[in-house]
C-alpha cells in the first residue's frame, strides 16, 4: 500500500498526518503539527476512506482486481492466451465479425442483480459449440467495472482437486490467484485469499468464479464443490458461474437441485433465425442470405461452430450452393473430431462410429438407448471419462434427438451421412468396378433400406463425400451414384439444385447418368442430368472437350434395324453390323434390342 503526496483531492499522505498530528510532531516538527491539524476539518471523508483501506481484507484488493481484469481482457482479445488459459480459443474480442449474444447477456445481467445476490450459481446451458463460453466471456467484459476479483477456471484445473473440501477449495482458489500474480507461493497467497474472505459482506462480493466446460471433467464432485462454496466461509463473498452442455446438466448434475440456494439455468441456444436476427447479422458478414444456403446447412450454421465451416466453404468454393449439409458433415468429422482438436474422437474413429451406425441402421436398429448409445462409443482402453465425452459429443453435438419413447435417434442428415460413407467403402471393394456390376452391387446394398426417400438422401450423401474427398472424378462409381440418384422416385427438386451445383466436379459422373437414362422411365433423370451440365461455365474447357468427346460417341453409335440395314446397303455399300470408318468417322453398328 502506497501513501503519497497526490495532487487534486485531499492527499492520503495527507489524511494521514491529519489524522495523527501528535505523531508528525514527533517524528518531524512543532510546526508540521500544527498543519496538521489545520488539515482535521477537512479530512474527515479522506481518512475514513484511508481507513478502509488499511483493513487487512482490503489491503491489496484493488491491485488482485485489477491483475484480474488484464487476465480477463488478455483471454478475450488474444487467442493465443485464451488457448493457454483455458484451452479453447474463445477470444471473441480478436473477431471483427461477431453478434452478441443478448439473450444470454440479458439473462446474465438479471442474475447479477437477481439470484446471484443470494448466491445462486449461474448454469450456463447449451449443446456444443453453441458459444456457451464466448457469450459468458462477452458478459463479463462487458459487466467488468462492476465485477469484483475474476477467476477464469478450465474444468481441467478442478480435476486434480480430488476430495472436495473446505480446504481442498481454498487451496484450487489460491493456486489461481498465484497462477494470475506470477509472483510468491500457495502458501502466501492461501494467507492473502483468507484476509480477502474476511471482508464484510456489505462490501459486495470478493470473487466471480467462471468454471467452464463442467461436462469435459464429470467425475469432479461439481455439485459437492458448489455446495462448499455456498457455506459460510464463502457466503454472500464468492459468485459463481458455471457452464456445461444439456445432458450433462440435466442427467448428471440433476439440474443441480442439490444446492442450497438454486442455481440459475441460463440456455445458450443456437442462432435465431428470424429477419435481421443473429443468423441473418452473421450471414450478412459474409455478403450470404439465407435465401443461398440449402435449408438443412442452415440449420447447422445456426451453431456458431459449424457456421465457421460454411464460411470457410465459401471461401474455398465462392459458389454458396455448393456448400451442402454433408461436405460439412466430413468437413466436421476431419477437423472437430481430431485429436489435434484435443476433442473426443480422431478422424478414424469417426469415421468407425458412422460405419457402426449405418451397419446397425442396415439391420433394422433406428433407436438407441443411452446405455446402448454408450457401449457403441466405449472402447476397453478407454477410461469412463473420455467414454462420456464421446457420448456427449454425439447428444449434445445437435446429432441425436428424443423419440416418443424417450430413446435417443440419430438426427437424419447423420444417419444419411453414416450410410452413404458405409455405400462408398461397399462400392470400393467390389472387385470387377465396371458400371453395371457396381450399379447391381448399389441396388442389392440398398435393398434393406425400403424407405425410397431415405435411399434417395443416402445417395446424395454417397456423391457429397466424394466430392468433399476428392475423388468425384476417379472410376465409375460417380457416374453410378449420380445416376441411381437422378433415378430415384420421387426425387425432390431441392436434390436436383444440389446436383445442379455440384456439376462442375461431377461431369462425367453426368455424361454417365445421360447415357445410362436411355428409357422412356428415366426421360426426367436423363432431362436433369442434361440441365445440370448446362449450368457448367462454358468457360471450362476441359468439360467442354469431354461433354463434345462423349456426344461424338453417341452420335457414332447407328441402331439398326432391317429397313435401316437396307438404307445402309445402298449408300455405303455395307451393312454388317461392327465398327466401320464412313469418310473418316468411326461408327458402330448396332442391332437394335
Amino acid at each position: 500500500m502506497i501513501i503519497d503526496w497526490a495532487d487534486g483531492e485531499l492527499a492520503p499522505l495527507a489524511a494521514l498526518c491529519a489524522f495523527s498530528p501528535d505523531v508528525v510532531e514527533g517524528k518531524f516538527s512543532g510546526e508540521a503539527a500544527v498543519a496538521a491539524r489545520a488539515l482535521q476539518p477537512i479530512a474527515e471523508q479522506a481518512i475514513e476512506k484511508l481507513r478502509h483501506t488499511l483493513q487487512s481484507w482490503c489491503l491489496g484488493f484493488e491491485a488482485i482486481r485489477t491483475r484480474s481484469h488484464e487476465k480477463l481482457d488478455r483471454i478475450w482479445n488474444l487467442p493465443r492466451e485464451s488457448k493457454a488459459a483455458i484451452g479453447q480459443n474463445a477470444a471473441g474480442g480478436a473477431q471483427n465479425k461477431k453478434v452478441k449474444r443478448n439473450a444470454v447477456h440479458e439473462a446474465l445481467n438479471a442474475w447479477w442483480q437477481g439470484p446471484a445476490q443470494c448466491d445462486a450459481p449461474a448454469a450456463v446451458v447449451g449443446l456444443e459449440g453453441v458459444g456457451k463460453t464466448w457469450a459468458t466471456l462477452q458478459w463479463l467484459i462487458d459487466s467488468k467495472d462492476t465485477q469484483p476479483v475474476v477467476l477464469i477456471m478450465p474444468s481441467s484445473a478442478v480435476a486434480t482437486i480430488g476430495n472436495v473440501s473446505k480446504t481442498a477449495v481454498k487451496q484450487l482458489l489460491a493456486d489461481s490467484l498465484h497462477e494470475m500474480s506470477g509472483v510468491r507461493d500457495r502458501e502466501h497467497w492461501l494467507c492473502r485469499l483468507n484476509r480477502l474472505l474476511e471482508r464484510p459482506t456489505d462490501e459486495g462480493p470478493v470473487l466471480i468464479i467462471f468454471f467452464d466446460g463442467l461436462n469435459q471433467e464429470p467425475s469432479v464432485q461439481w455439485l459437492r464443490l458448489l455446495q462448499v462454496l455456498q457455506g459460510e466461509t464463502f457466503v454472500k463473498r464468492v459468485r459463481v458461474i458455471v457452464s456445461t452442455r444439456n445432458h450433462h446438466f440435466e442427467e448428471k448434475l440433476s439440474k443441480l437441485r442439490g444446492l442450497e440456494d438454486e442455481a440459475k439455468r441460463i440456455d445458450v441456444n443456437v442462432y435465431d433465425t428470424a429477419p435481421e436476427s443473429e443468423l441473418d447479422q452473421m450471414l450478412e458478414f459474409e455478403n450470404l442470405t439465407q435465401a443461398n444456403l440449402h435449408p438443412d446447412v442452415i440449420e447447422l450454421a445456426r451453431n456458431p461452430r459449424l457456421f465457421k465451416l460454411v464460411v470457410r466453404f465459401r471461401e474455398k468454393l465462392v459458389e454458396a450452393g455448393q456448400i451442402t449439409v454433408h461436405r460439412l458433415f466430413w468437413e466436421y468429422g476431419r477437423d472437430a473430431f481430431g485429436k489435434r482438436a484435443g476433442n473426443s474422437f480422431s478422424e478414424g474413429e469417426w469415421q468407425d462410429r458412422l460405419k457402426e451406425i449405418a451397419e446397425q441402421r442396415r439391420n433394422g436398429i433406428q433407436e438407441y438407448s443411452e446405455r446402448s448409445l454408450g457401449e457403441m462409443v466405449s472402447r476397453p482402453d478407454l477410461p469412463k471419462n473420455e467414454v462420456y465425452a464421446r457420448l456427449s459429443d454425439i447428444i449434445d453435438g445437435q446429432f441425436a434427438e428424443r423419440s416418443g419413447s424417450g430413446d435417443l435417434q440419430l438426427i437424419p442428415a447423420v444417419l444419411a451421412h453414416a450410410l452413404g460413407l458405409a455405400l462408398l467403402n461397399h462400392l470400393d471393394q467390389v472387385t470387377s468396378p465396371k458400371f453395371d456390376n457396381l450399379n447391381a452391387e448399389l441396388t442389392k446394398w440398398l435393398d434393406p433400406i425400403s424407405d425410397l426417400d431415405e435411399q434417395a438422401e443416402i445417395l446424395r450423401a454417397a456423391v457429397s463425400i466424394l466430392v468433399e474427398q476428392g475423388h468425384a472424378a476417379e472410376g465409375p462409381v460417380p457416374g453410378v451414384l449420380v445416376t441411381a440418384w437422378l433415378q430415384s422416385q420421387n426425387i425432390l427438386d431441392a436434390h436436383r439444385q444440389e446436383l445442379a451445383d455440384l456439376a462442375p466436379n461431377l461431369p462425367n459422373a453426368l455424361l454417365n447418368a445421360v447415357e445410362h437414362s436411355d428409357s422412356h422411365a428415366h426421360d426426367s433423370a436423363r432431362f436433369w442430368a442434361v440441365n445440370a451440365l448446362s449450368k457448367i461455365s462454358r468457360d471450362n474447357d476441359a468439360v467442354l472437350d469431354m461433354i463434345v468427346k462423349r456426344s461424338c460417341r453417341w452420335l457414332s453409335i447407328v441402331s439398326c434395324d432391317s429397313d435401316t440395314q437396307s438404307r445402309l446397303k445402298r449408300l455405303i455399300g455395307i451393312d454388317t453390323l461392327g465398327p466401320i470408318t464412313v469418310t473418316g468417322v468411326q461408327l458402330e453398328l448396332e442391332a437394335i434390342s
